[in-house]
This record gives structure tokens, sequence and C-alpha cells, in this order.
């Protein structure tokens, strides 16, 4: 919806209103409280630079680590607004976690 408002020049209300006469469905229908367009947008871009990689390894912690730079802030600050958001986002934790299991021990 971001991305569609941003390259409509149109608010997020009016894009959500016509997929939903449309019946379809959106994970959100307002933006989150305290969070502006145009940080949406700007995160949501990101995510769209990269969206093939995110779709298919779930937001993996490269991602989220270049996201959260990109926007001087924590990688469980971007896990935040993108759940905010409506994307389903793994916790950085149980992955790094998974990741550390899987290395071999001296």
């Amino acid at each position: 919806m971001l991305p569609l408002a941003r390259d409509l020049n149109i608010p997020p209300a009016d894009v959500v209103r016509v997929l939903a006469s449309y019946r379809m469905r959106v994970s959100r229908d307002e933006l989150p409280d305290g969070m502006s367009f145009r940080e949406a947008v700007a995160l949501a871009g990101v995510d769209m630079r990269h969206r093939a990689l995110s779709r298919h390894d779930g937001f993996p912690l490269h991602f989220l680590h270049h996201t959260a730079l990109l926007h001087d802030t924590t990688i469980r600050r971007v896990v935040a607004q993108l759940r905010d958001l409506g994307f389903t986002v793994p916790d950085p934790a149980d992955t790094l976690r998974a990741a550390l299991a899987r290395v071999p021990s001296a």
C-alpha cells in the first residue's frame, strides 16, 4: 500500500479504500501511531529494494542490519516498525540463536 500511495501521490487511506472496495484485505488500514507517512514510505522503500530477498528469506539479519544503519536506529526498532506496518518479521534473537547452534564448537 505504501509504495502505491507514494507512486500515485495519494494518501494511504485512499489506497486502502479502493482496495477494500474490491474486497482486498490489507494488513493495516492506517499508519502506526507516531509514524509519519514519510517514515513509513522510507522503511517500505528499503524493503522494496530488497523485496525478493526478504520475501524468500524472512527478513534476514543482514537486511535488518542494513536497514537499521540507513535509518540510524537499532535492529530491534526496525523489526518493531516493520511489524507495526503489517510485515511478518521473525525475532532476530531467535535467528541468531539458531545460527549459533549450527556453528561447530572446538
